[in-house]
């Protein structure tokens, strides 16, 4: 096998698909990247066996073959050679004896940009996960523009558990059930995020719920702000994202999400609106002594004004007040400080209502103007 590849595209597309390899795991082919090389293309390709990501770049193949080769240790060479004014690299399996063991020989990649050479030791390609042919005809694809399917994985996302919880609490449900309006909820038992996708349109054979593993997130993420447009499909028990030179794949959660519908609480009796940049900024001004009582705020919502304040006993105390407009009587009621940031956060509302019934009821956040598309309901904390 002989490739020669240009440098800064190879380095950028193994940066992206690295990231889809498993981290800490007693199988080291998983910490590999698996590369083809063939008709003028390189297909490359990394999993840690609950995502995979797929990629092609254009190359200049004299010899067509294949081999796997650590993750990491490639992403460190190519970033050793960067600095160099070197546009290409090239790469060749040779057979190495001498060097490393009396008599053995071995498969070795020899790597070469200007001066700098590598010979890196190759392990069985035959031991990698099997990669799935998708480019056979038989898959159904459907384009769908990204920047409203982004927007709603961004705010569903802030409530997705990350922690050693049940499966289903550290994923997000992309709901297809209802497919004029689809949804994606998240929830880690003390928060639900709950979002309308907008322009997102799907044949029948979707209509269903999927539980997407809170590791494909951050690379579903990336992959969407990458691009203007992207194909989704089923593969499987699979979904597939793919753009022109990348495809993810991730696994599916097999589980029941809680019926999340039925927890958003109904009838307020009373509602705040806040100025959401307002509102962030009080809470900032509490947090430096707050994450000293686990992130804890008391809010004091009057008619007009609201006192955000917070106490510890051994730093001392903080408050702030910000201007709000009350619907319904006053109220004294606390939390997660980091909980209502992860919402303001991400709102795209100038202006955010906050319906409440009583301090040990659940919250809801959505936009005060207009028919709201993102909602978050919060559990108060204890006074």
């Amino acid at each position: 096998m002989k490739f020669t590849a240009n440098l800064a595209a190879l380095a950028n597309t193994v940066s992206k698909v690295s990231r889809a390899v498993a981290v800490r795991t007693p199988r080291s082919q998983l910490a590999n990247l698996f590369v083809n090389a063939k008709d003028g293309m390189l297909k490359i390709a990394g999993t840690d066996l609950e995502i995979m990501m797929l990629a092609s770049l254009e190359a200049n193949v004299e010899v067509p073959g294949y081999f796997t080769v650590s993750a990491k240790l490639l992403q460190e060479l190519l970033s050793s050679v960067s600095h160099t004014d070197e546009p290409e690299i090239n790469f060749e399996i040779i057979q190495e004896n001498s060097e490393y063991s009396d008599g053995y020989v071995a498969s070795a990649l020899c790597v070469k940009c200007g001066r700098s050479k590598f010979n890196l030791l190759l392990q069985d390609a035959s031991d990698y996960p099997p990669i799935p042919v998708l480019d056979d005809g038989n898959m159904s694809f459907v384009e769908f523009p990204t920047g409203a399917f982004l927007q709603s994985l961004i705010e569903a996302s802030i409530a997705m558990n990350t922690t050693d919880m049940s499966a289903v609490q550290k994923s997000i449900c992309l709901d297809l059930g209802d497919l004029a309006a689809p949804k994606m909820a998240a929830t880690d038992s003390k928060r639900l995020s709950i979002t309308n996708i907008t322009g997102f349109q799907l044949p029948e054979e979707f209509k269903r719920r999927f539980l997407l593993p809170a590791r494909v997130v951050p690379e579903l993420k990336d992959l969407l702000s990458d691009n203007e447009t992207l194909k989704i499909a089923m593969y499987n028990k699979q979904l597939v994202f793919t753009s022109e030179n990348f495809t993810l794949i991730t696994s599916l959660i097999e589980g029941i999400f809680p019926d999340y519908v039925n927890v958003v609480p109904k009838n307020p009796t009373r509602t705040v609106v806040f100025e959401r940049a307002a509102l962030a900024r009080g809470l900032k001004l509490i947090v430096p002594i707050a994450r000293n009582v686990n992130d804890m705020v008391h809010l004091e919502v009057e008619a007009e004004e609201t006192k955000i304040w917070t106490l510890d006993r051994e730093t001392g105390r903080a408050e702030s007040y910000v201007q709000s407009n009350l619907t319904g009587d006053p109220i004294h009621i606390a939390f997660n400080a980091k909980f209502i940031m992860d919402y303001l956060n991400v709102a795209e509302s100038d202006e955010i209502a906050m319906e409440m019934t009583a301090p040990n009821y659940p919250v809801l956040l959505r936009q005060a103007e207009g028919e709201a598309r993102f909602f978050y309901v919060l559990m108060p904390l204890t006074i």
